[in-house]
């Protein structure tokens, strides 16, 4: 794809935002005495029909940040079956929201974006394994990550 290309900074600001996002739909909330953390996504599937399209907008915006830095139609591919099959069990009743606790399709698809960007900036030679650049970016998801397991 030819995006534009974005700085460092743009990138991590960009990876931030979505981490931000991912984090409110799908990990927002943690079940008391157990590490099954929920969100938004969760949430607002328990509302018939209504829900499941709601959740379908964060993935739009999902799509279009993926499509500004310059991901693959591979990664695309793959980011539109994780939100088709989060849609698609979000319509069966009880099934569809306990798929949606675990399945965490707007974290999936961050990710990809992520790991797109990592095997960008690497065939760009932009990005040493271990350089500063990569623990800030990635380094502070873990970091977080970590936090919230404790």
């Amino acid at each position: 794809m030819n995006a534009p290309k974005l700085s460092r900074n743009e990138l991590q600001s960009r990876l931030e935002q979505l981490d931000r996002l991912a984090k409110t739909m799908d990990e927002s909330f943690r079940v008391p005495g157990t590490n099954i953390r929920f969100g938004l996504d969760s949430l607002i599937g328990l509302f018939p029909g209504i829900g499941d399209v709601a959740g379908l907008l964060p993935h739009c915006y999902l799509f279009l940040q993926a499509y500004q830095v310059g991901v693959r139609k591979r990664v695309h591919v793959k980011m539109i079956a994780n939100a088709l099959l989060d849609s698609a069990f979000g319509t069966l009743p009880l099934v569809g929201d306990v798929f949606d606790v675990f399945w965490k399709s707007n974290r999936r698809n961050v990710e990809l974006i992520r790991a797109e960007i990592t095997r960008q900036q690497t065939l760009d030679g932009s990005i040493v394994e271990g350089s500063v650049v990569e623990r800030n970016v990635f380094g502070a998801r873990d970091a977080e990550r970590e936090s919230n397991r404790q």
